[in-house]
């Protein structure tokens, strides 16, 4: 189950950032020349995508038993999913619901993620 979330958090994270650059900047580039705001966007899409990257590493390593995620460190991968998707919920509901619809696939990724994480702290 472990190694199946750490494979998880690294595909959403690859993801992540291809869909962000090859999706994302490239209508954003279209519709301004506004450097600050394309900048800007650009490191939010790879701070998120490496951030689930290393903490699908960091589970991948602990599934292995190469270093050990203990006590409260063990929750470190379900604190980084819910970090990043509760204030995407939460911000897509009461302001844009659209983005919401258009990211079903996300939060269903995400959802069967937290449950993973759930059943593993289990």
């Amino acid at each position: 189950m472990e190694i199946l979330s750490a494979f998880l958090f690294v595909l959403i994270g690859g993801i992540h950032i291809v869909f962000g650059e090859m999706v994302q900047m490239k209508i954003l580039k279209d519709n301004t020349r506004e450097e600050f705001l394309v900048a800007s966007m650009r490191i939010m899409i790879y701070q998120g995508g490496i951030l689930l990257i290393i903490t699908g590493i960091v589970q991948m390593m602990n599934a292995l038993e190469i270093l050990t995620l203990s006590g409260l460190s063990a929750y470190i991968p379900l604190f980084v999913l819910l970090v990043n998707f509760v204030p995407f919920v939460f911000t897509a509901l009461i302001k844009y619901r659209k983005i919401f619809i258009k990211s079903l696939f996300q939060v269903i990724y995400f959802i069967i993620l937290i449950i993973l994480q759930i059943i593993i702290l289990g």
